[in-house]
């Protein structure tokens, strides 16, 4: 398999040249991703220890990430509900597209767009934009009535959505996703989403800069 790849990266040249090339690499400091690929078809155990630096790495980038996130949630503030609703959901979500999304179980496929609210089958996106990764804290309230407009947000929107299942869960690119905000099974809801900006900090690894986000779901019935 080496000797296969080899010419790919080396050229045409002898299966032995090309042997003693990859093994004179063995030995030395490789950045090449493409170049360390093939090494670990030539080199004997770099295969198994590159497995093991990647397995540590992605561990200790978990447990980082349940650090940050926690630091966010206990920082995320208990809002007092716009009206009465029937569920009061909360998560701390870390965010690095500018949004969030729900995908109803067997849905997929919607594409991010400029707009606040865009809608697909069984998919809803909620797109604030900016490309500054941080942590986002997100509430979420159910209703079967019509409740009032929340007051003192910077940005709002609200449309219509169609819910194939009768379970819509949002969520960012990392961290727990909203429980569920839908109180009538299948069928028509009205969405109305709520943001406010960034508290900028030094370091935002130390999950100091929250964003607030409230969503809002009733169905297209109530009045």
């Amino acid at each position: 398999m080496y000797l296969c790849f080899a010419h790919r990266q080396f050229g045409d040249l002898p299966d032995e040249e090309l042997l003693a090339r990859g093994g004179a690499l063995c030995g030395s400091e490789v950045r090449d991703e493409e170049l360390i690929r093939l090494l670990e078809l030539r080199c004997p155990g770099l295969y198994e220890r590159n497995q093991q630096i990647y397995l540590a790495e992605r561990n200790a980038q978990e447990v980082e990430d349940k650090r940050r996130l926690a630091v966010a949630n206990a920082r995320c503030p208990r809002r007092k509900p716009i009206g009465k609703p029937v569920r009061q959901v909360r998560a701390a979500m870390w965010v690095q597209t500018g949004g969030i999304q729900a995908w109803e179980e067997g849905y997929n496929g919607l594409d991010y767009t400029n707009r606040f609210l865009a809608k697909g089958k069984g998919t809803v996106h909620l797109t604030w934009g900016g490309n500054e990764e941080g942590p986002v804290c997100v509430t979420g309230e159910a209703y079967r009535k019509r409740p009032p407009q929340a007051k003192g947000w910077q940005r709002s929107g609200e449309m219509r959505f169609h819910s194939p299942t009768g379970v819509l869960e949002f969520f960012g690119d990392g961290g727990n996703a909203l429980g569920d905000v839908t109180v009538a099974g299948a069928g028509s809801y009205w969405i109305r989403a709520y943001v406010r900006g960034v508290e900028r900090a030094p370091d935002l690894a130390e999950a100091e800069a929250v964003r607030e986000v409230l969503i809002v779901v009733f169905p297209a019935s109530a009045r």
